[in-house]
């Protein structure tokens, strides 16, 4: 049976109903996110901490969390959540909601580390993007309007980071095709390592290639709206 810790830093500092409401919810997304990558269920370890501070020392990098307010820490078996209590006044009524949603997000690299480097031995930088960009479009959590731009701006003279290419690249892809293609494709863009090299094999096609059609695509709909204003 899965098991569902949910533990409070400092333990002083726990309060009952929300260690109660964020089991409930750890519960039922992890069913849901281990459905979505035809995975066995995990036991998930949550750590709730009183000290966003604390928990920003903990989950150094950007990559690794979503602002201040949650986490994975890779080859660990578990998730890092701000305190509710502590942020309240930031998310208001909708707290849990929100909460659901950095859930989701660090599910998903929780399950993702475990299946693809669930050694410190086996782990590759490109994982880090990789992985980070999969957990924000699995939970469209991310700035659209930024990598649209970085579409609709983009040459195949210019010089992009890893990321970039490959949020650009699984942006279009579930955009086009859906979130489904990627899952199904997960193997794929984890051995290869080379965003360039698991396009063409997953969409057939150049990455500047497909790209540049979503950029044309993307400047014609401008066009056409402003012709009907």
């Amino acid at each position: 049976m899965t098991e569902i810790k949910v533990i409070t830093i400092p333990g002083s500092k726990e309060d009952k109903t929300v260690t109660e409401k964020i089991k409930l919810i750890v519960e039922d997304r992890n069913k849901a996110i281990a459905k979505s990558l035809n995975s066995e269920e995990l036991d998930v370890e949550v750590q709730i901490y009183a000290s966003t501070e604390k928990l920003v020392s903990l989950v150094a990098t950007a990559d690794q969390r979503l602002g201040v307010f949650s986490g994975h820490v890779n080859f660990s078996k578990g998730i890092v959540l701000a305190h509710p209590n502590t942020v309240a006044p930031i998310f208001g009524e909708d707290i849990y909601k929100d909460f659901g949603v950095m859930i989701d997000y660090c599910l998903i690299k929780y399950y993702l580390c475990q299946r693809f480097y669930p050694e410190q031995s086996q782990y590759r930088l490109y994982y880090k993007y990789l992985t980070d960009i999969l957990a924000r479009i699995m939970t469209t959590y991310f700035n659209r309007k930024t990598v649209e731009f970085d579409i609709k701006m983009f040459s195949e003279f210019k010089k992009y980071t890893k990321a970039q290419e490959i949020f650009m690249a699984l942006f279009v892809i579930s955009e086009k095709k859906g979130i489904d293609l990627i899952m199904d494709n997960l193997d794929v863009l984890y051995e290869d390592c080379n965003i360039k090299k698991s396009i063409m094999k997953i969409y057939k096609k150049e990455l500047k290639e497909l790209i540049k059609i979503s950029q044309e695509e993307m400047i014609k709909k401008e066009r056409d709206l402003k012709k009907v204003r």
